[in-house]
């Protein structure tokens, strides 16, 4: 199945205003197998097609995620990003960028960590883009 993600980013909005760089991001998933589809429910006549290169990096048994792991590379501004996200107690507060997710009625806190490539050629072949 084809999950479509639409994000939207907004300025944060507190009682004592938002802190310099603050944003809220909300995020929808909708179970719809044909992206197309789902844009056109959302009164969406025209839609422009992005991809993207990531690469995501999990054992046989997927072992990472079940403990609140994630490990990525993807193309940032065509600059390689190392991405490392930990969910959980492991989270630390004061890193790239930490949120909270809520699926459902469960509810986690996760942080993100980047680390740039100091090159900025892209780590893909085009044929590996492809």
């Amino acid at each position: 199945m084809t999950w479509l993600f639409l994000f939207l980013t907004l300025p944060s909005f507190s009682l004592a205003g938002p802190d310099a760089g603050e944003i809220t991001e909300l995020q929808w998933a909708i179970c719809e197998t044909d992206p197309a589809a789902a844009l056109e429910k959302l009164g969406e006549e025209e839609w422009r097609e992005e991809t993207s290169s990531i690469t995501y990096f999990e054992t046989k048994v997927p072992s990472y995620f079940a403990a609140g792991l994630s490990f990525r590379v993807k193309e940032k501004d065509g600059a390689a990003v190392a991405i490392v996200k930990v969910r959980g107690d492991a989270a630390k507060p004061g890193s790239e960028r930490c949120e909270w997710d809520r699926y459902g009625d469960e509810s986690t806190f996760a942080c993100k960590y980047e680390a740039r490539r100091l090159s900025a050629s892209s780590p893909w072949t085009p044929s590996q883009k492809k």
